[in-house]
């Protein structure tokens, strides 16, 4: 320290006298009154204004007050600023005019090896007393909240700054009721009326609330496809999810189960226990056409079952309603009818009276059965039914009669002559060489009569069939044209013919007078007159 120049001072002698000190400075004193000169001594430059007694001393390095001390009184003290913050360290003080290098003019610095450490410096959390004020991290740098509930979220009023988090404080301050441990920001929202999370509104997605279920087909059950975490509970929600479609509202758990394919209660079970469950009934044979005694009940046809509940033989395919009823002794179409008594059967057979009972029936009168009635057969060609002798069994005598119902008369063989045929009539050609009279009786005998010729017709067919014997002008054939009973009246025996005739040229002539009886195929066929008594041979015909 720069002290010298003061000790010197202070070691003068007194002055005792009023008048002022005067100092020889080893320079006349010059007073301008006085033509450059003056009574006071003392100045110490008196070529130099500035410097006198009387003036102030200044830092300057020299004696301005003439006091024979340089810079006395005016030196400052300075202090070293090694970390050139500004603040000097208080231990190591020099004085002077001029500030020594890395200096200032205060010893505040409390740490003067750190530029960051100095009085006013901001205060942070680093362990060092950064503004000097005798206090480390006194003040902080960071805010914390006061945390009252202890949830870890502060009351953003109550504040205080610290380094570290000081006990009852948080170092967020976005608790919204911190006299809730369990209100806090990321609270679990519960159903309480209370913000428990800290976002502005109460109760919304709480962790405790119950999950609601739409009811969407609106009939008093609901279904899981959309549900809602809710307090309270919403309008058209239900606490349960039950309904299995929540778009029919006629399923659900409290449905009427039916037969439609859809489980209607709810169950699991598709038309179990349906209440309209139908019968169905075992159709065995296949035919359509159930056992009314064999039934199942279900929405469906069970296998080999119908609806059908009609048939009447569940054991015959060709058994049922409306099948076509034949006559086989069986109800086929199940209308209790069987055969003959089923107006509607078909297959019968025509059956034939049989009058005469020779097992032979009459085709005119006939009947449709399955069986035959009493007194009726199946065949049908008895020609004459009211004889039991007549029948196609029957055996044709020469008796006028078609005993074998042939639809010829006396075709058995047993006529004595040969049977002829022609236009629905019948003729005997006998060959045996008779009388007139012996030959009508024959005929007459098998229910004949001589031969009748009507028309020219007839007797063309009668000598064609006259010829095929072998005929000549030898041959003639009795016929039943006779005058006997009145001459020259000739007329036919029995009555049976007309006024036809057919005479040879020149006749009848009556030869000898005895030509009473008429032969015919005579000389080309024509008709003759000829003795009675005469043999040859006749035609009978069947009247």
């Amino acid at each position: 320290m720069r002290l010298l120049p003061a000790l010197l001072f202070l070691m003068l002698p007194a002055c005792t006298s009023d008048e002022p000190e005067k100092y020889d400075t080893g320079q006349p004193v010059v007073d301008d009154d006085l033509d450059g000169y003056t009574v006071q001594e003392g100045d110490c430059n008196d070529q130099d204004a500035a410097f006198n007694p009387g003036v102030s001393e200044i830092c300057d390095s020299l004696d301005n007050n003439c006091d024979g001390t340089i810079d006395e009184g005016v030196q400052q003290s300075w202090w070293a600023d090694r970390d050139g913050d500004g603040f000097g360290d208080p231990d190591g003080a020099e004085t002077g005019c001029t500030p020594p290098s890395d200096s200032t003019g205060n010893d505040r610095d409390c740490d003067d090896d750190d530029r960051d450490v100095y009085p006013g410096a901001r205060e942070v959390c680093d362990d060092r007393d950064n503004d000097c004020d005798g206090d480390t991290d006194e003040e902080g740098s960071t805010t914390f909240y006061a945390d009252r509930d202890g949830d870890g979220y502060g009351d953003a009023d109550a504040t205080t700054l610290a380094c570290s988090l000081p006990d009852g404080y948080a170092a967020v301050n976005t608790d919204c009721d911190d006299a809730r441990a369990d209100s806090y920001p990321g609270a679990p929202e519960t159903c309480n009326g209370i913000d428990d999370d800290c976002d502005g509104t109460a109760d919304e997605e709480p962790t405790d609330a119950p999950l609601w279920y739409l009811d969407g087909d609106g009939d008093g059950w609901a279904g899981d496809r959309l549900s809602l975490a809710a307090c309270e509970q919403p309008a058209g929600y239900l606490p349960a999810a039950e309904d299995c479609d929540d778009a029919d509202a006629a399923v659900n758990p409290g449905g009427a189960e039916v037969c439609n394919g859809v489980d209607d209660d709810c169950d699991g079970a598709i038309d179990d226990g349906a209440t309209d469950l139908q019968t169905w009934y075992a159709d065995a044979d296949g035919d359509g056409f159930g056992d009314p005694d064999a039934t199942a009940r279900s929405c469906s046809p069970p296998a080999g079952h119908v609806a059908d509940a009609t048939d009447c033989d569940d054991a015959d395919a060709g058994v049922f309603p409306g099948a076509a009823e034949v006559c086989d002794s069986t109800d086929n179409d199940c209308d209790g009818l069987a055969d003959d008594a089923d107006p509607g059967v078909s297959g019968q057979a025509t059956w034939y009276a049989d009058a005469d009972a020779d097992g032979w029936g009459d085709a005119a009168v006939d009947t449709d059965a399955c069986d035959a009635p009493a007194g009726y057969v199946a065949a049908n060609t008895d020609c004459d039914d009211s004889d039991p002798g007549v029948s196609p069994a029957g055996i044709d005598a020469c008796d006028g009669i078609d005993n074998d119902c042939s639809g010829l008369i006396d075709d058995g063989g047993l006529c004595p002559c040969d049977v002829f045929y022609d236009s629905g009539r019948t003729y005997l050609f006998c060959t045996a060489l008779q009388t007139w009279s012996d030959a009508r009786s024959q005929c007459q005998q098998y229910g004949y009569d001589l031969a009748t010729i009507n028309d020219a017709a007839e007797d063309d067919a009668l000598r064609a069939e006259a010829l095929s014997y072998g005929n000549t002008a030898a041959w003639h054939w009795w016929v039943g044209y006779t005058d006997a009973l009145v001459e020259s009246s000739f007329g036919w025996a029995g009555g049976n013919g007309n006024s036809y005739n057919n005479w040879n040229s020149n006749e009848p002539n009556n030869l000898y007078n005895n030509e009473d009886c008429v032969v015919f195929a005579f000389e080309g066929g024509r008709w003759n007159d000829w003795t009675c008594s005469n043999t040859t041979t006749s035609v009978c015909e069947r009247f």
